[in-house]
């Protein structure tokens, strides 16, 4: 463990009992792994053991580690070299910047240009590059004159410079401009389509959208085409399912461009999840249900495309699981988005998750509870029931605080009376 000693303000190494293995005597110190450290003295940098060994006498104006590396880079006289973790020197001290160290070479700027050295400091390009990305499988994206190429680690320009601009590689492609077109090259620098897309949407699951004309479609990261540019809008949504809009009306289709659904409704929208999620799971069924609209009215299609629930409510918005809550007349009742099931007609002022599938439920100015089926539990005879009680994190059953009149008491979750109803007030503990 490095430590300044209060009295000189100096840097040591101490033990786990606290003993000095390093006398304080560095202006700093700062371990680089578990057996060397970087330390100064006098403004110069040097590298040691742990134990104290001194490898390389303080020499350099600085000497950093470079990130996600064991490499270090030094300075002298305001050029840049760069050694290995025991101090052997890898490459000699002649460039301007050493930007990075992967897979056995280095990027670095020599008169405002980039270029490649190995590990045995042969230069593997000319320094001519006005840009450099980080390496990914083996290939980087270079810059030179405003346009851009990709090259491999071994200094190899696998495309020419024709392009105006050049994405990072997804799912093993990467989106490329030439002109004011867009098309898809993989990392072996070929074009895997035509130059003739307006925009390229990002990679979802291999698939992205692309625009013609002001018209969208799907494309593969293979340059395949799933879906022809023919429509105004498109949308991903939950696993496999995209919304898209002719004119003002939207449907539903696949990932291989399949028509799940008529191109028929005003609107489209999630249910179970907020649209453009990322979910920690593979999206159920159940999480592919969509509200549909028509004319102000809502239904439920499935993840098949099969319109379960018709569009005759006012709005369907996710209770828990498979349920959902359907709107009628400012009333609720209960949908299962699996079967399309009207479980409970729309009857209630409010429905509420209450205690393992156990629902709170108002009935104009009377309160009670319900279960899944719409079978009643507590019937609503109650002036309040106190609902947090439900959320008090117990591990078994609670007790439901009721109101009855002006007069509290108490009932267990199937309704029956525990505590009669004779307090002013009631707490919970």
């Amino acid at each position: 463990m490095c430590v300044i000693d209060k009295e000189n303000y100096q840097w040591g190494i101490i033990n786990k009992t606290g003993e000095y293995v390093v006398s304080p005597v560095y202006t700093s110190l700062e371990p680089i792994n578990e057996q060397f450290a970087i330390y100064s003295l006098d403004y110069k940098y040097g590298l040691l053991s742990i134990d104290g060994t001194m490898l390389i006498e303080p020499k350099y104006n600085s000497l950093s580690k470079l990130p996600g590396t064991d490499m270090l880079k030094f300075l002298v006289n305001g050029k840049c070299g760069l050694l290995d973790c025991k101090g052997n020197e890898i490459i000699a001290a002649k460039y301007d910047n050493i930007t990075l160290f992967q897979d056995d070479v280095s990027i670095v700027m020599c008169d405002k240009k980039y270029g490649i050295v190995d590990n045995d400091g042969k230069e593997l390009t000319p320094f001519k590059y006005d840009s450099f990305s980080n390496f990914q499988d083996g290939v980087a994206i270079v810059s030179c004159d405003k346009k851009y190429a990709l090259i491999d680690k071994g200094g190899r320009e696998l495309t020419p410079f024709k392009y105006d601009s050049f994405g990072n590689f997804q799912d093993g492609v990467a989106i490329v401009s030439c002109g004011k077109k867009y098309g898809l090259i993989d990392k072996g620098g070929r074009e895997l389509t035509p130059f003739r897309y307006d925009s390229f949407g990002n990679f979802y699951n291999g698939i992205a959208h692309i625009k013609i004309n002001g018209l969208y479609g799907l494309i593969d990261s293979s340059g395949n085409e799933l879906v022809p540019a023919r429509y105004n809008d498109i949308i991903v949504m939950i696993g496999a399912i995209i919304k898209v809009r002719i004119d003002a009306k939207w449907g539903l289709i696949d990932f291989t461009g399949k028509e799940l659904t008529p191109v028929k409704y005003d609107s489209i929208t999630t249910i179970v999840t907020r649209e453009g999620q990322i979910l920690d799971h593979t999206p159920t069924d159940v999480d592919r249900c969509v509200q549909v609209k028509i004319n102000d009215k809502s239904g439920v299609v499935d993840a098949a495309g099969k319109e379960i629930v018709p569009c005759v409510y006012e709005h369907i918005s996710h209770l828990e699981n498979d349920l959902a809550l359907i709107y009628q007349n400012n009333l609720r009742g209960i949908v299962n988005m699996s079967t399309g099931e009207i479980l409970v007609e729309p009857m209630y002022n409010n429905i509420l998750c209450y205690y393992k599938g156990i629902y709170y439920v108002a009935l104009g100015d009377k309160r009670g509870a319900i279960d899944a089926l719409g079978n009643i539990v507590i019937p609503c005879i109650y002036d309040a029931l106190d609902y947090d009680w439900f959320y008090c994190g117990r591990n078994i059953p609670p007790l439901i605080g009721a109101l009855m009149g002006k007069k509290w008491g108490f009932v267990d979750i199937n309704g029956n009376l525990v505590v009669d109803f004779i307090y002013s007030k009631r707490t919970i503990c």
